[in-house]
């Protein structure tokens, strides 16, 4: 990871070995470091999907992988993202998000294990959105607290596969229309952080007096582009990023054309008490 000029203390991310997130006691000991820090990077971490899953299940329950088409084989729960034809979903999120904002709560974490690294670029960007939140300018910082966000996640997925010629049922089904507020509560700590998603929130509503508005989410993600609090990681094989969607934001940076890149993905879907 490479961090530019993070203010606080709780600067991000926290590092962890392989070896000590297989134990009990690390792995309660990782999610207490990612509640504080937002992002572990957990350095030489095996090219084993079990064992991915067990450290998963420690933070909380697991969703199932839709299509199927994407799930690494023999795991339901994980998955396979690269940069090759026909090998999973090709590449992630190139713009700003926090993953599976789809339901209500959204999200709680993610593990993203890297099998086969790029010799250059794609890295994962991320900011801590607690610290992004009181660093708003004025006018951004009102529609923030004022404002509710738009999710019209249904109709967006529906557009996407109509025009990939695929249709998942059981996807759909989980699927809502959903408001929430720009702001968003840790449902454990309860620190208070931006939540936002590029390619899924379309727009801000002030209930309290009856307007709609865009502009302001261009304006947004300038400011989150331009953050001077931004970390980059490049990626290494064995690396495993594990990141709380509830706190901070990610997107992935292209890899080089005709470089190789390979990732297993697990999401948290609630955090376990």
């Amino acid at each position: 990871m490479d961090e530019r000029a993070i203010a606080g203390a709780r600067k991000i991310p926290a590092t962890f070995n392989g070896s000590d997130l297989i134990t009990r006691q690390g792995q309660v000991e990782a999610k207490d470091l990612l509640f504080r820090h937002g992002v572990l990077h957990v350095k030489d971490f095996p090219c084993d999907a079990t064992l991915l899953l067990e450290v998963a299940r420690s933070f909380g329950a697991l969703e199932i992988v839709r299509p199927k088409e994407h799930q690494l084989s023999g795991f339901e729960h994980v998955r396979l993202q690269s940069t090759i034809p026909g090998k999973g979903i090709q590449g992630g999120g190139t713009y700003w998000h926090a993953d599976s904002p789809w339901y209500d709560p959204p999200a709680a974490a993610t593990l993203l294990f890297g099998e086969t690294a790029p010799s250059e670029d794609g890295q994962t960007l991320f900011v801590d959105m607690r610290e992004f939140l009181t660093r708003l300018p004025t006018n951004l910082l009102e529609v923030a607290h004022a404002g509710t966000g738009i999710y019209p996640c249904k109709d967006v997925l529906l557009a996407e596969h109509t025009a990939m010629n695929i249709y998942d049922e059981e996807l759909m089904s989980r699927m809502q229309n959903i408001r929430r507020p720009l702001i968003r509560t840790h449902p454990v700590t309860g620190d208070r952080a931006l939540y936002i998603n590029e390619k899924w929130l379309k727009e801000i509503v002030f209930e309290d007096r009856g307007e709609q508005a865009t502009q302001y989410l261009d304006e947004i993600y300038h400011t989150l582009e331009n953050y001077d609090g931004m970390i980059s990681h490049s990626w290494t094989s064995g690396d495993l990023l594990i990141w709380d969607n509830c706190l901070v934001s990610h997107k992935a940076v292209p890899s080089k054309v005709g470089d190789t890149k390979t990732t297993w993905r697990v999401i948290v879907e609630t955090f376990s008490e």
